[in-house]
């Protein structure tokens, strides 16, 4: 035997002499200068997905996390040897990796002895399962986004004696958990619902919010002048179905709302409209925001193209009611002077322009209007898969819809909800 290698008499004889040169003056032996032994990793299965990271992307296996992962592991000796090894492992890794600092953290899911020590002489394959569902608990789901992404992989350690080098080999393969959205929301009152809880009393605050009816999310942008809310039924959704909801301008505002929103902050008759699905990672003491879709609504009345190169909206040839009383007024005037009306003000004509004239009566509101909204929540418009919510003590990623309105004048207002995105399914391709 020699440097943990038990080689045949038929092997090259100023090989065996260099290695035991090498042994003898503890300069290597096998396993210090290349791997002592081949070894291949594969698990069962023709899925694939896409891993993206900082400077690449590459498909790899996908498993669910409620199945057993199977596979082999072949191992390979030096031809004409018999080579010495402590024990063969098998383990699953995970890690997070941050782009901004370039730090990784590692952690150990799963760890197991697949072969005792002895000699490996001739090719081995060796079988393994895996029960994911049984560690499910012991490790996040793959994951690829901007701040951060989520890794897992199959490490195979071949231990040699402790004069020489493990032999390591990995397969990195995703992970997806499979939990559907709840098929029935508990109901819940969202923002003005709210407000209506704390300023109503009574019967009045609760038929805002009648038990016997399906769940109904409200976000209103109170900032709006002719009035603006979007209703949608569901906020838990499933990876690929659609965010549905109905937009509604015009109508009044309820009047304690109207009462607390300073009228020089409000924004204008409406020119440009936007539902914004984005997501917030934190991590690693940071927070990123990224916009994934962008749903632009078509306004009623309003040029596809909105205000013009100087931020002015485009108007009709009637004008607006300000501009029609104001060309009145000066053909008006016009008139009075061709007439030669230019006589001095009497006493009664003075004390008459000296009570203010009376305010005209407000404008009543806008008849509502209905636009319907449909967004598939299943890649970001710059094509990365979108995956569902992860909470964790050490990162999160959430998900939100923000619907934003603009006037005119480039006043931009907006409001937004928390939804909550699961996976029902694995989403693939096929080798």
């Amino acid at each position: 035997r020699l440097a943990g290698s038990r080689c045949d008499s038929g092997g090259d004889r100023e090989q065996r002499g260099a290695a035991a040169a090498m042994a003898l003056l503890n300069l290597g032996g096998p396993g210090w200068f290349e791997d002592v032994f081949k070894v291949e990793v594969s698990i069962d299965g023709d899925r694939l997905t896409n891993c993206h990271s900082l400077l690449f992307q590459e498909k790899c296996p996908l498993a669910s996390s409620e199945e057993t992962v199977r596979g082999q592991i072949t191992i390979t000796p030096p031809e004409n040897c018999s080579v010495w090894h402590n024990g063969i492992k098998l383990q699953l890794d995970w890690s997070v990796s941050y782009f901004e600092t370039l730090s990784t953290q590692e952690a150990i899911a799963y760890e197991t002895t697949l072969v005792e020590p002895g000699y490996i002489s001739e090719p081995q394959q060796i079988p393994f399962e895996l029960d994911l569902a049984a560690i499910a608990d012991k490790f996040i789901e793959t994951y690829d986004g901007e701040m951060f992404c989520i890794r897992h992989s199959l490490l195979v350690t071949v231990q040699r004696p402790w004069w020489t080098f493990d032999v390591l080999r990995s397969l990195v393969f995703a992970i997806h958990k499979i939990g559907p959205a709840p098929a029935v929301e508990e109901h819940m009152l969202d923002d003005d619902l709210i407000l209506y809880d704390m300023h109503c009393q009574g019967d009045e605050a609760s038929a805002f919010a009648p038990e016997d009816q399906v769940p109904q999310h409200r976000l209103r942008v109170v900032d709006a002048a002719e009035g603006l809310v979007m209703h949608y039924e569901r906020s838990c959704l499933n990876v690929g179905e659609a965010f549905v909801g109905t937009i509604t301008v015009g109508g009044d505002i309820p009047a304690f709302l109207a009462g607390k929103i300073d009228p020089e902050k409000r924004c204008g008759p409406l020119v440009g409209l936007e539902v914004i699905i984005y997501k917030i990672e934190t991590g690693d003491g940071d927070s990123n925001e990224v916009v994934l879709k962008i749903h632009d609504v078509p306004l009623e009345g309003v040029p596809v193209d909105g205000p013009d190169a100087d931020g002015e909206a485009v108007t009709t040839d009637s004008g607006s009611g300000a501009a029609a009383a104001a060309d009145h007024g000066s053909q008006a005037a016009s008139a009075d002077a061709q007439a030669g009306v230019n006589a001095p003000p009497t006493d009664a004509a003075l004390a008459a322009a000296s009570v203010p004239a009376p305010a005209p009566p407000p404008a009543p509101p806008a008849e509502p209007k209905d636009y319907q909204v449909s967004i598939t929540l299943d890649k970001s418009d710059t094509g990365f898969d979108m995956g569902p919510t992860i909470i964790d003590d050490m990162l999160s990623v959430r998900y939100f819809v923000r619907l934003v309105a603009r006037d005119a004048a480039g006043v931009s207002v907006w409001n937004t909800h928390e939804i909550v995105l699961y996976r029902a399914n694995l989403h693939h391709e096929t080798i």
